[in-house]
Order: structure tokens, then sequence, then C-alpha cells
């Protein structure tokens, strides 16, 4: 069976984003997030999202940076759960 590049593209993120530290400069879960959104596959997305989050959660808790990525990681993969839920009214007051 023959795969996409696009499958085998996310793979080989999926796999370099779980080898690398959590806290690395390089931010392969944003890679896939931005790649996921652009496609439309919010549920793809907010996964990346969570994935991220779970790895920094495992980190240093008491490294402000890593519990402030925690947050960020999570609002994304919440705002991304939003769209899939149609709830956008939930995000944007007035809306």
């Amino acid at each position: 069976m023959r795969t996409s590049l696009l499958a085998e593209a996310v793979a080989v993120l999926q796999r370099r984003a779980a080898r690398l530290d959590a806290a690395s400069p390089e931010r392969p879960y944003h890679l896939l997030y931005a790649l996921h959104c652009k496609r439309g596959a919010h549920a793809a997305a907010a996964a990346a999202m969570l994935a991220w989050a779970r790895r920094l959660q495992a980190g240093d808790p008491a490294h402000a940076a890593t519990l402030h990525d925690v947050e960020v990681a999570l609002g994304e993969g919440v705002f991304e759960t939003a769209k899939i839920l149609k709830c956008s009214h939930l995000l944007l007051p007035g809306a």
C-alpha cells in the first residue's frame, strides 16, 4: 500500500516531535498544528497541541516558560476542539 506524501510528512514530524526534548527551541508540534489547521483537520490540530502540552507537563513544572507553553498549547487545542464542535460563540463574545 502506498502512502501519500502528506501522510509521510506528518509521520516524520510526529516521530521527530516524540524524540525531541519538549522544551527544545525546535517546535515540530507547532508545525504539525499549522499543517493540520491549513488542511482544516481541526481534530488533528488539537491532538498535536494536546500531545505537546502533555510532553511539557511531564517536564519540570517549576519552569515558568514551560507552564506558559502548556497553557498556550492547551488553549490552541481547546480552540480547535471548539471549531470541531462548531461552538465559536463560546470563544468570541457576541459572536
